[in-house]
């Protein structure tokens, strides 16, 4: 009888090891959870920067060409303009 009690007390040992590591893996599961949802959430929010931030890059870059080409075409004019005084086409006949 001692011998079937001591077995019994094995098997509840290793069922209450079993029950632990169960216990200690749904705790981690919740976490690696927990932690898949804020990285989810941050890569979310990393997207949504990085596009207003690429918007933001094309607008400024389109102003510079914007500025250049205007400043070409002031000079452009400047040019023409001392030219054609030079050569009298701005004068009366």
């Amino acid at each position: 009888m001692s011998e079937l009690q001591g077995q019994v007390e094995d098997v509840k040992g290793v069922m209450n090891q079993n029950i632990e590591k169960i216990l200690q893996r749904g705790e981690n599961l919740e976490q690696l959870q927990q932690r898949t949802s804020e990285l989810n959430l941050n890569a979310n929010r990393f997207q949504s920067q990085a596009v207003r931030l690429r918007r933001k890059m094309w607008w400024q870059n389109q102003k510079v060409v914007i500025s250049l080409i205007a400043a070409t075409l002031i000079i452009v004019t400047i040019v023409t303009v001392i030219v054609c005084w030079q050569e009298g086409v701005f004068k009366k006949k």
